[in-house]
């Protein structure tokens, strides 16, 4: 496995670079080397452009939405973001966000269709295909649901589920640079996804509230604003903002 900063990537079941190792080597290839070794690790030269920041940039002149988002809520001072849905601030932090990403020389329309995917992306790519070309978030995940008894057998059990959810996330932020800086920019404020009706990956509470959830989501999110800084050459619980 790969390791920096406190946080271990695995790598896949070949002993190759995994997905999300090659997806911090284009961020900052240096910052990763093999464990007990001075060398660092190479991604693959031939990945597709279209996987790395595909087609959001920040604009030098006029902070994106999602930046001014979190330099508005700086002024408040306060150490805990909430996100749920489209009326609410941060909403980008969503997996149904409008934000497509690439992975294999596909295109997601959302993180929450890729997410979707990958409970049968190996063993059943015909479902797997169907919820990629699904019309929205929404639909993506009724489909899914839909093959409920297809999904992997290892999801929940060996805690896949979980392992894919980090490497979503990161595939998300990496190809939106105006998403990877607004999170950057967060410095350590605690996220928490909202969802009153969700207690794996939510609060299990409404907005303002506080729930007994495991609010999964919300701490992913966190574990990839680490690893971006670690990628960007910060270091991991420093604080350290973009701008």
């Amino acid at each position: 496995e790969f390791s920096r900063g406190g946080y271990s990537i695995p790598q896949d079941t070949l002993g190759r670079p995994s997905y999300m190792q090659k997806t911090l080597l284009k961020l900052h290839p240096r910052n990763l080397r093999l464990v007990g070794s001075d060398q660092p690790v190479r991604g693959n030269e031939s990945d597709s452009s279209s996987e790395s920041d595909s087609t959001q940039s920040m604009s030098s002149t006029k902070p994106s939405l999602a930046v001014q988002e979190v330099l508005a809520h700086q002024k408040h001072a306060e150490k805990r973001i909430e996100f749920f849905s489209k009326d609410m601030p941060f909403y980008w932090m969503n997996n149904c966000s409008e934000h497509p990403v690439y992975v294999d020389g596909h295109k997601y329309a959302t993180a929450e269709h890729l997410f979707q995917a990958q409970k049968f992306i190996d063993h059943r790519p015909d479902i797997a295909q169907k919820v990629r070309k699904a019309q929205n978030a929404i639909e993506a995940i009724r489909i899914a649901r839909l093959y409920v008894k297809e999904v992997r057998g290892d999801w929940i059990k060996d805690g896949v589920n979980v392992s894919t959810m980090r490497m979503v996330l990161l595939t998300k932020f990496t190809q939106h640079t105006d998403l990877r800086l607004a999170l950057l920019e967060t410095g350590d404020a605690e996220i928490i996804h909202a969802s009153a009706n969700d207690a794996f990956w939510g609060s299990a509470a409404k907005p303002n509230q506080f729930g007994r959830g495991r609010n999964m989501l919300g701490r992913t999110l966190v574990q990839t604003r680490e690893l971006l800084r670690v990628a960007a050459g910060v270091g991991t619980n420093s604080g350290t903002r973009t701008m």
